[in-house]
């Protein structure tokens, strides 16, 4: 129960907290959820994760958002195409999968704004990422 409760307020903060601090305009930002397989499926984290998101939507804080399920082999270049494509304004990744991926893209694209679900990318002091 303790688990659930934890996993759910995880969810919730992409509605609750993340995407209202980026000022997002009244129609919503645009989303990438990452989760690792089986997706939302699992009925776990990223089933979480991805209830986090339809609730941002539904609340009008998301515009439009993508689930996109990337395993540890493909995390690096997923995130990287998503940060290269200019399509999202708010990265989310769930798992600590993405974490080394996610601080070397967060590094290279400071622009987009990004968050871990799972716990935090160990920025070096002055790294863009980490502004």
């Amino acid at each position: 129960m303790r688990r659930w409760l934890l996993t759910t307020l995880a969810a919730m903060l992409v509605a609750a907290v993340a995407v209202p601090t980026l000022g997002a305009a009244p129609e919503g930002i645009r989303l990438a959820l990452f989760v690792t397989p089986p997706g939302k499926g699992d009925l776990s984290w990223n089933f979480m994760a991805w209830l986090g998101a339809e609730r941002a939507k539904a609340l009008g804080y998301v515009k439009e958002y993508v689930e996109i399920v990337s395993t540890e082999a493909t995390a690096l270049s997923d995130l990287t195409l998503a940060a290269e494509s200019g399509r999202y304004d708010l990265i989310v990744s769930a798992g600590w999968e993405f974490i080394d991926p996610l601080r070397a893209v967060a590094n290279r694209y400071p622009q987009i704004n990004y968050v871990s679900l799972d716990n935090r990318p160990a920025f070096e002091p002055g790294d863009p990422g980490d502004q």
